[in-house]
């Protein structure tokens, strides 16, 4: 499991697994808006707010509405692009 956070801890891993830019830059920015976001055993992200999952992020998108419909349901949790 790697959790990142705002105060410089654990990077995606490097390799296969990586994140895609986007799903990288969006983890930062939800870290940053006290969003809590972990990797899951089938190496997606999942989103927490207070405890409470919002979303589950793909660790590389495949569909085009994929990123859409993240912000979406994260939009709806208080998230600002």
């Amino acid at each position: 499991m790697y959790i990142l956070s705002v105060d410089g801890g654990e990077e995606p891993p490097v390799g296969e697994n990586m994140a895609n830019k986007d799903i990288t830059g969006l983890i930062k920015k939800l870290n940053e808006q006290g969003f809590e976001v972990e990797r899951a055993k089938n190496n997606h992200w999942t989103v927490r707010k207070n405890g409470r999952r919002v979303t589950t992020l793909p660790s590389t998108p495949s569909d085009h509405r994929t990123m859409k419909n993240c912000l979406a349901y994260l939009k709806r949790e208080g998230f600002k692009p």
